[in-house]
């Protein structure tokens, strides 16, 4: 979880520096990273224990 959450503000803020977005725009991507990870994370957890 936590070197998603690093390659996440790593993604933000190299998309920032490569095409010159505005801090709003990179906080949506981060927030849009975060986000998806704890969702596959959590649906990964369901999945895991509904098959053990």
């Amino acid at each position: 979880m936590l070197a998603g959450c690093i390659a996440s503000t790593i993604n933000t803020f190299g998309m920032g520096w490569a095409f010159e977005h505005n801090l709003a725009t990179l906080v949506g991507y981060f927030v849009g990273d975060v986000t998806g990870l704890f969702a596959c994370m959590f649906l990964l957890m369901l999945f895991f224990k509904a098959t053990r």
